[in-house]
């Protein structure tokens, strides 16, 4: 972080300065150069494969950014690392000097259905903990969460009419991401979002789908990630029973079309997640901490499909809610310096069982539930979509 870049916060909040305990760049130090270096790159041309590094704990990026946290070590002896998102540079240092490091990350569970974020000490996204130890099996019978509907009409969802028309082929929902994103870029196989839908398209052509394109809403906020839906829009339109949602509103019509779909198919979207907990099949082609409750293969994924196996879907609707229970947290945790602590100390806690190996892990996943997602909150009670999915 360079210098000039707390002044804003100073002036919001005029309280940190008082704090003392504010680390604050010299001027010229290594933190401002490393600002100068990095923060100015062109995107796509140089500045994405930069990031890319770091996120793996590559390249001179991530040995500027060790030598950045390794001075403020020098200044300041922390004994925990809170960060968001990835970044292989923390991890390192974290392995390093044998200090414990905590990524935060936005949840698989968004608005209209409850707003989710989580912790995690292994890394977010494809390097979660569940992904490098698995998701233990529990034997517990969750309710669903409340809709977040208040003020952004997320109730209305239940009675609105459904999204798609009926159709005497099995309906599949893709949803797109962004192709400059982490999720896809270090945990899945595709560059573009033209290319997952072929891949899509071949897989599942013994099933005779109509599929039902999702674009992200914030494609359309970059020139790069626009350019890249509007080719796979283009790409869609030369193929036989391809959908593409025009001017779609999560807001209005979410839940209504997770509804009216026999399945979805994704990369590693929380759409996936959403999914499965509304009791839909879903099959996932990249990394993430939900991705092993879903099908892995496209015969499997048709298989449940054409044979409407409920006792399987079932069985991954629930393990997705016994997921949301002792892994996301509530979005009320981050105002709550209580329920933050507790998260934190939750995940120190999985990290010095993950050492002690599988199992050990396993149980003290099973051993807690995330603090403010216990059934006797108001976020496990359910209320109105318990009634209706």
């Amino acid at each position: 972080m360079a210098s000039n870049s707390m002044e804003p916060a100073l002036e919001d909040f005029p309280g940190l300065q008082a704090m003392g305990n504010i680390l604050v760049p010299e001027k010229g130090g290594l933190q401002e150069r490393m600002h100068s270096k990095y923060s100015q790159l062109p995107w796509m041309q140089e500045g994405f494969s930069v990031w890319n590094e770091l996120l793996r704990g590559e390249g001179e990026v991530s040995r500027d950014y060790m030598n950045v946290l390794t001075e403020l070590h020098a200044s300041y002896p922390f004994d925990l690392i809170v960060y968001w998102g990835n970044n292989g540079a923390v991890r390192n240092l974290s392995k390093l000097l044998s200090i414990p490091s905590i990524a935060l990350e936005l949840g698989c569970m968004r608005s209209p259905f409850a707003e989710t974020f989580y912790c995690d000490f292994s890394g977010v996204n494809g390097f979660s903990s569940l992904v490098q130890y698995g998701i233990p099996a529990y034997n517990s019978d969750y309710p669903l969460p409340a809709l977040n509907g208040i003020g952004n009409r997320g109730w209305d969802q239940l009675f609105w009419p459904p999204s798609v028309e009926a159709s005497n082929r099995p309906t599949i929902l893709v949803p797109l991401q962004l192709m400059d994103d982490s999720n896809i870029s270090a945990f899945s196989n595709f560059t573009s979002m033209r290319q997952f839908v072929t891949k899509v398209y071949e897989d599942l052509r013994p099933l005779n789908p109509r599929l039902i394109i999702k674009p992200h809403p914030g494609a359309k906020n970059y020139p790069w990630t626009q350019k890249d839906h509007i080719d796979c829009e283009k790409f869609c339109e030369k193929l036989d029973n391809v959908i593409w949602l025009k001017d779609f509103d999560n807001k209005i019509s979410y839940i209504p079309l997770l509804q009216s779909v026999d399945g979805v198919v994704t990369i590693n979207s929380s759409t996936g997640y959403e999914a499965m907990v509304v009791g839909k099949p879903v099959l996932s082609y990249g990394l993430g901490p939900f991705t092993a409750l879903c099908f892995r293969n496209a015969t499997e994924f048709m298989g449940a499909i054409e044979n409407s196996n409920h006792e399987q879907v079932c069985q991954r609707r629930s393990n997705s809610l016994e997921f949301l229970y002792h892994y996301l947290c509530d979005g009320q945790t981050l105002q709550s310096s209580t329920r933050f602590l507790y998260q934190l100390n939750r995940q120190i806690g999985l990290s010095e069982a993950a050492k002690r190996g599988d199992n050990a892990f396993a149980q003290q996943m099973r051993a807690s539930l995330s603090f403010e997602n216990s059934p006797n909150s108001s976020f496990g009670t359910g209320l109105g979509l318990a009634q209706w999915l």
